[in-house]
């Protein structure tokens, strides 16, 4: 069941504008992200939350960068 219901692309959008948002800091999200998970849970359910995000890093980091491949968000 979903929990966050905003418009992130929008968010990060602004944020961009504000502060350019690089591939080194989708990296790092992702493994900070990655560690927080790994710390406090296991088994599918986590590494499917650990999919999902390196998922949403790399769509973000796309469409704010012009196709830059990231190492870690794909």
């Amino acid at each position: 069941k979903p929990v966050y219901f905003g418009n992130p692309m929008a968010f990060h959008q602004i944020l961009h504008k504000k502060f350019p948002l690089k591939q080194e800091h989708f990296v790092r999200w992702v493994g900070i992200f990655d560690s927080t998970v790994d710390l406090h849970f296991t088994g599918e359910v986590a590494e499917n939350a650990k999919f999902r995000a390196r998922a949403i890093a790399y769509s973000l980091n796309q469409n704010l960068n012009g196709g830059i491949e990231t190492q870690g968000t794909k």
